[in-house]
């Protein structure tokens, strides 16, 4: 009889330990549902128009072209790369890591308030989801976010990626703008001149008649007219020294 006891003091115990466990993990769980969590969109395609602000005055608003490429503030094109493996990647890996612990949450609504990125997601003209990227956590593997209008904030990360999240809604236009300086395919160019304003005889003109080109004037080996005008297709920018007025004043 002792035994039998004893058997059923056990399989009480574990009952008991495993209601409390369901019970811990359901309340985890619940803690990461809702739409105040829902901050990736995992179908990027959706999205046609991404307004993203920051406390210092900077708005940028890009909005998607009927062929897959985003024009911003109705004026630049801008790279495909930082647009769909940078700010699109981002959004659609966003991961809620954990909840901000209550001693910080304070804090981080009022950093999140006053220094913030605003992000806004718009399709079809209509606005559907707003959030706020704040700053890193300690450790730099977690970044703030909140959406906008819920109450508590939390610790995103992307999960494979040890860094934090912020640089990638900082938005310049030198860090976004297309870089592509020339794009022309060969057989599309019709006529190409080149001036060397200080040396006159050194300048050349490149005329293209039923796919066969020649330099006028001169006469030219025409592989080596066809590998030049190759240089003009997806050829991209360095760096931009749009900021560097020394710089401007000198080339100028």
């Amino acid at each position: 009889m002792k035994k039998n006891y004893k058997l059923l003091f056990l399989l009480f115990l574990v009952l008991i330990l495993g209601f409390l466990t369901y019970q811990f993990l359901t309340k985890n769980e619940k803690a990461f549902d809702g739409n105040d969590t829902e901050f990736a969109v995992k179908d990027t395609q959706k999205i046609d128009v991404i307004f993203i602000a920051d406390r210092e005055g900077r708005n940028f608003k890009f909005q998607k072209q009927t062929d897959g490429t985003w024009i911003v503030n109705d004026s630049w094109k801008a790279s495909n790369f930082m647009m769909n493996d940078v700010l699109l990647n981002t959004i659609s890996r966003l991961e809620v890591k954990s909840t901000v612990p209550k001693s910080m949450r304070d804090f981080v609504i009022k950093n999140l308030a006053t220094k913030g990125i605003k992000v806004e997601l718009y399709s079809g003209g209509t606005k559907f989801k707003t959030f706020y990227v704040g700053g890193t956590t300690e450790d730099d593997l977690g970044t703030y976010f909140i959406i906008e209008n819920a109450e508590n904030p939390y610790i995103l990360h992307i999960i494979g990626l040890n860094g934090f999240l912020t640089s990638r809604f900082q938005i310049s236009k030198s860090s976004f703008i297309d870089r592509t300086y020339f794009d022309s395919k060969k057989n599309d160019i019709q006529n190409l001149k080149v001036i060397y304003p200080s040396d006159s005889l050194q300048s050349f003109e490149i005329v293209q008649n039923n796919e066969e080109f020649e330099v006028l004037g001169l006469k030219a080996d025409s592989l080596k007219i066809q590998q030049y005008l190759a240089f003009y297709s997806e050829t991209n920018l360095e760096a931009f020294i749009d900021d560097n007025t020394k710089i401007l004043d000198s080339l100028t």
